[in-house]
């Protein structure tokens, strides 16, 4: 069964979220030309580490009004807009911010709920089921386990017994909140199920099955009419959210419809044998067991090291929809789209599957963007502003360094003591705010409604290539003082 625990890092669905309503945006406070909404405010202060000194929320906002002062400084001014390595990671970013709207207009803002099956899942969402099963790592195998029990289904508990005896089988309790495959979710709670039911199998992942048998199952009643209250909810939320999966899945299928992947098997091998060498260490057997690609460096990096992948770069790799692709087009790719494997579960004997995998899944974005540009998603207000977001805050760090860095080239030796250093980056960001206070304005009730917590957490998206939610917090001031901006109107 597939469990997420969660630890030090909170892991955030945006494509799970509640539907967005871009009328509804706030401006918190504006800087010239470029603007902070509340939702990108509360973003910033929550979904990143915010060291104590800058826990107070007019320090924060003070920080993030600064962060766009340098950006403005930094436009048509720096070396960093010019580096392709940079325009290419901005481009990732704006285009996995036009998948996840694109996920919103063809799939999210589509579901339309059915009140009986609420009411079904409702009635069933207070069971919690002890089941045995067994996971089938081989599609064929499930494959004709499936067609056996389909063609004789007075059979199914005699399959799952001589599956017991062939194999370990597994113990499971599950309950309705549980985070799991939709397949298992809908198999469990779509409907009623009786002690010794037959589940399956499942196919849960491209390798993946799963065969379930009810050993018992409870009924837990919710007493109270807010306890009552609030699972109707989470039912609502639950079902749009697998809805909208089904729908999204669909569009895919109809995006890449017809669309075959062939791989040129000789560039292939010798391709993934280059990262593989690369991402294990040699010297580790205990590493190649436990770690994968997504513990080590990056695929992308690792390509551009490898002085190999310089005579590789004509070579045939795949061809897509009848067009080649060389090394060289897939190196370029990577340089906006990082790859991303479905499992942590990788070693020497399944790299070049989940390699694989890793590059079917990146060319299905690519196909994703082709529909999210036809759509003009690139000039969404969201979009934009994701991609506002990060530009400036890289542009602020870039500027801030060539400050600090074009003072200590004066000669000014007292910079190099951390004190003297923190005098001068006070006293100059005290001068760029004075310089800049007539564009500068801020919502001051809107301002005064928030509230920020104190407790420290790390967003993450999972399963994409740019999976950090917003820029690390910008440490630029520990003052609050916002007395250089005007009240807006």
């Amino acid at each position: 069964m597939k469990k997420f625990l969660s630890f030090l890092i909170i892991i955030l669905l945006f494509t799970c979220a509640k539907k967005e309503v871009p009328s509804s945006e706030v401006i918190l406070a504006r800087v010239g030309d470029k603007t902070i909404s509340k939702q990108e405010f509360m973003a910033r202060a929550e979904f990143t580490i915010r060291p104590n000194p800058f826990k107070d929320k007019y320090i924060t906002l003070n920080n993030l009004i600064t962060e766009k002062i340098l950006a403005l400084e930094a436009v048509n001014n720096s070396e960093l807009e010019q580096n392709p390595y940079f325009q290419a990671q901005m481009d990732g970013i704006k285009e996995q911010a036009m998948r996840e709207q694109l996920y919103y207009e063809e799939a999210f803002n589509k579901v339309q709920l059915d009140t009986n099956e609420l009411k079904t899942e409702y009635t069933f969402s207070r069971r919690e089921y002890e089941l045995d099963f067994f996971s089938i790592h081989k599609d064929e195998i499930g494959q004709a386990v499936l067609a056996k029990i389909q063609s004789a289904p007075d059979s199914a508990q005699e399959i799952f017994n001589s599956l017991a005896q062939a194999g370990q089988m597994g113990h499971q309790i599950v309950k309705w909140k549980d985070p799991d495959f939709d397949q298992i979710h809908d198999a469990l709670y779509s409907g009623p199920l009786k002690t010794d039911s037959i589940i399956g199998p499942l196919q849960l992942e491209e390798d993946n099955c799963i065969i379930m048998r009810v050993k018992d199952w409870k009924d837990y009643p919710l007493i109270s009419g807010e306890d009552q209250q609030m699972r109707w909810n989470e039912v609502k939320e639950k079902v749009y959210r697998k809805k909208a999966n089904k729908r999204w899945y669909a569009y895919i299928r109809g995006v890449m419809q017809g669309k075959q992947l062939e791989f040129n098997k000789e560039t292939f091998d010798k391709l993934a044998d280059l990262i593989r060498e690369k991402t294990f260490n040699q010297n580790s057997r205990q590493a190649d067991i436990e770690k994968g690609p997504n513990d080590q460096q990056s695929p992308e990096l690792q390509l551009s090291q490898l002085e190999e992948i310089e005579t590789m770069l004509a070579l045939p790799l795949f061809t897509i929809d009848n067009q080649p692709w060389t090394v060289g087009d897939f190196k370029s790719l990577l340089m906006s789209h990082p790859l991303v494997y479905r499992t942590t579960d990788i070693h020497r004997r399944n790299f070049k599957k989940q390699f694989q995998y890793a590059i079917a899944d990146l060319i299905r974005d690519h196909y994703l963007n082709q529909e999210a540009y036809a759509q003009k998603l690139d000039q969404h207000h969201t979009v934009k502003r994701t991609l506002s977001m990060w530009k400036d805050s890289y542009l602020s760090l870039h500027q801030r360094d060539k400050i600090l860095r074009n003072a200590l080239v004066t000669g000014n030796t007292d910079l190099e003591r951390q004190t003297a250093r923190r005098n001068y980056w006070d006293t100059y960001i005290d001068s760029l705010q004075n310089l800049y206070r007539k564009q500068i304005y801020i919502n001051e009730e809107e301002l005064a409604q928030i509230q920020l917590t104190s407790v420290d957490m790390y967003v993450t998206k999972p399963g994409v290539p740019h999976p950090v939610a917003v820029p690390a917090f910008p440490q630029i001031t520990t003052s609050k003082n916002l007395d250089y901006a005007q009240k807006m109107k």
